[in-house]
């Protein structure tokens, strides 16, 4: 039988034994969710024998009737020692909620005689919540044993494959059997040992079409025919088992390959294991089997090729297996990086910094106009329009200046040459005839001298009629204040996805930036209508009561004609003086006159201040002032000065997940522990199992593990196509 261990210098039993030692506790720690770990499995289809073998190597009785062993993995750990001493403990599978694993890790059972094996099973049933139906489950039965017969080895006994759905069994059954060995099979550091029942058909078996998915080239798996007594039913299947032994097995032909164990049946499972290797070897040793090497034949030939072939599979793959545990530390330290920190507020304030830091870009192409980020495109169609921010401002300013043209003027005044005609709905009116003697008055107690145009009346005239300026100008204010709040919230809530209330930011920061930045606006605007400082007419408002000044002698002398001082001197009247001193004296007299000299001149400084501020209320004020500061609302300075009743006021209402930080971070711990063990045996040949105590006998061969180049790899697949973060997701990359 052709090998590829042959040429190979064997490991020596204590190390090996130690090694297999610091594996088994690898996986008590649940490093074989994190990295492929050397291990056996055994396989078969259910009824195919394989309890029967596993009995035959353990010299333990399997309850073997119900099946009840091969409803979940069990992992055998077995070493060489004078005492009996069998400790069992469950390694909850990847399936099982932490509430579920923390019941099972509780678990455990001590026997110290072998009769007692039987109970071990018995007992975890219930803990596993396996009733009388059959199920399964992919917890692993942990089964430590210590006793004179037994062979230094760890392998798992897998649940049995099966095709046909039987009494108790549901397809659901069957989809979990053939997962729990996928899992198994698919690690490329498994040795697989597939069982055949003699009696069935090679073809049709199971175990074997899994054998050629995951092994093609048959380089890490060795063939066992179980029950070859069953053989001599069937001439054409017994040729077919001949072949495999002989390695003519075609697709099934094995590196390491095929062994023949005859084990108890029905009729004699009470002989001792003495007797059961008599009755095996008496078996063998005739008729047809008489062809096939010593080497191949009996369950002490498969113990030893079993443990032959996995030590060159750790003098192989141990090296490998340390670089894969420092490049996965590697790995999870870098995610365990990427997620926020521990810290409530360290973790909500990493969650604001990254906020802010999308929040600052987002302004910045609102205040500048170009709007590329795709939050400007998404939403209802009032959001996206609210976050078009310098467009709003722009029809904010727009729109002031016309109310000020339309509804600026707190009065409007009727019934004299001040008529404009049409006045805006709702506006107030003066009687011009109430006005003059109002303004005739006013112009008396003024100071002025009677009857003549007095120019402080004149300004306290204009300011009554621009009295509703400020009130425009402060709502104005307002609404750039509103239009700057509604943007920045949009902008908050869409980045935080409701992970937080932004109010307690606007409370502690935005909003005292926005009354900041709208007082100096409102200030400046203030500016332009306060009228506290002394006025005096210009050159233009002096020409326009000289003008006034005509209009009003004509419209006195020819009120029915003239309506300007060129279409009277066009025009040839007689002049009537007893009519016209009739006409001026009582005008002249009650000073009115004057007084409508003061309302027209008014009105001419109200247009020519009009203009000056509509002129002066340009969207560059409002750019300068307010947004092209609006990027220093929210900087990553401000996030860090703030305190821990804003984050808390904030993220009252978040919940915080750590569990995938706890996650990576027991992973993490689990990593370098089982780094640093490789590391100490690799010097010292110190082991977990071993104790600080005991020195290694094995430092030579161990140097020559780690430091010699690898030649001995079992499998040399890519090794990635199956990695554990494909199959265990809660603990890869997300």
């Amino acid at each position: 039988m052709a090998t590829a261990t042959a040429a190979d210098p064997q490991l020596s039993r204590g190390l090996q034994s130690e090694i297999m030692d610091l594996l088994d506790s690898f996986k008590d720690l649940g490093i074989n969710h994190q990295v492929n770990v050397p291990q056996i499995i055994v396989c078969g289809d259910q009824s195919s024998g394989k309890s029967s073998v596993l009995e035959g190597i353990t010299r333990f009785d399997f309850p073997i009737k119900g099946g009840l062993c091969t409803r979940f993995p069990t992992q055998l750990q077995l070493r060489s020692g004078q005492r009996v001493a069998i400790r069992a403990y469950v390694q909850p599978g990847p399936d099982r909620s932490e509430s579920e694993a923390r019941r099972l890790r509780e678990w455990q059972l001590e026997i110290k005689n072998k009769s007692q094996y039987k109970n071990i099973f018995n007992d975890v049933a219930p803990v596993l919540g396996l009733g009388d139906t059959s199920n399964f489950v992919s917890d692993v039965l942990c089964i430590h044993a210590v006793g004179p017969s037994l062979p230094n080895l760890t392998f798992i006994d897998l649940p049995g494959l099966f095709q046909g759905i039987g009494e108790g069994q549901t397809l659901e059954d069957r989809k979990t059997v053939e997962n729990i060995v996928r899992s198994f099979m698919s690690n490329p550091r498994s040795l697989i040992v597939g069982v055949l029942c003699g009696e069935d058909d090679i073809a049709r078996n199971s175990v074997t079409t899994l054998m050629r998915e995951y092994d093609p080239q048959g380089l890490r798996t060795i063939g066992v025919i179980s029950k070859p007594d069953l053989l001599d039913r069937d001439e054409d299947r017994a040729r077919s088992y001949m072949k495999l032994l002989n390695q003519g097995g075609g697709e099934l032909s094995l590196s390491h390959g095929w062994f023949v164990v005859k084990s108890r049946n029905s009729q004699n499972m009470t002989i001792s294991s003495e007797d059961r290797d008599a009755e095996e070897s008496k078996f063998l040793s005739q008729g047809r089997w008489t062809t096939i090497s010593s080497r191949q034949k009996g369950v002490k030939s498969l113990e030893r090729q079993m443990s032959t072939v996995f030590g060159n599979l750790l003098k192989g793959q141990m090296p490998q297996l340390l670089q894969e545990i420092i490049a996965r530390i590697t790995q999870v330290r870098s995610k365990l990086a990427s997620l926020p920190s521990p810290s409530l507020d360290h973790h909500f304030k990493d969650l604001l910094v990254r906020v802010v830091k999308s929040v600052q870009g987002i302004v910045t192409e609102a205040v500048n106009g170009t709007c590329k980020n795709a939050i400007f495109t998404q939403g209802p169609q009032q959001a996206r329009k609210a976050l078009r921010l310098r467009e709003n401002l722009e029809d904010l300013v727009m729109e002031v200046k016309s109310e000020l043209e339309i509804k600026g003027q707190a009065f409007y005044i009727t019934g004299g040459p001040c008529d404009r005609g049409e006045i805006p709905d709702g506006a107030k009116t003066e009687s011009y005839v109430a006005l003059l003697e109002m303004q005739a008055e006013e112009n008396e107690s003024g100071g002025g001298t009677p009857g003549m145009f007095n120019e402080v009346a004149t300004v306290n005239l204009f300011k009554n009629l621009a009295d509703d300026w400020p009130q425009i100008l402060e709502g104005f204010v307002e609404q750039v204040r509103k239009a700057l709040r509604n943007f920045i919230g949009l902008v908050l809530d869409a980045l935080l996805q409701g992970q937080g209330s932004p109010d307690a930011l606007f409370e502690h920061v935005i909003n005292p930036f926005l009354e900041q930045r709208c007082s100096i606006l409102a200030q400046e605007l203030q500016d332009l209508t306060s009228f506290e400082k002394p006025m005096t007419l210009s050159k233009n408002i002096k020409a326009q009561l000289a003008s006034a000044r005509i209009e009003e002698i004509l419209r006195l002398v020819m009120p029915e004609q003239a309506t300007s001082f060129s279409s009277f001197r066009q025009t040839n009247h007689g002049v009537d003086l007893q009519t016209l001193r009739q006409r001026f004296t009582p005008y002249i007299v009650t000073h009115q006159f004057a007084a409508a000299e003061t309302i027209k001149c008014a009105e001419a400084l109200y247009a020519m201040q009009l203009n000056k501020v509509i002129h002066a209320l340009d969207f560059d004020k409002l750019d300068s002032i307010v947004l092209q500061h609006l990027p220093d609302c929210l900087t990553l300075e401000v996030v860090q000065n703030l305190g821990s009743s804003v984050f808390q006021s904030m993220f009252a209402d978040l919940q915080v997940d750590t569990s995938e930080r706890q996650q990576y971070e027991e992973c993490l711990e689990m990593l370098n522990k089982a780094k640093d063990s490789i590391e100490l045996f690799n010097s010292t040949g110190q082991g977990p199992s071993n104790g600080i105590e005991r020195q290694s006998d094995h430092t030579n061969e161990l140097n020559d593990i780690f430091h010699a180049p690898n030649k001995r790899a079992l499998h040399r697949d890519n090794e990635s196509d199956g990695s554990p973060s494909a199959k265990h997701p809660k603990l890869g990359d997300k």
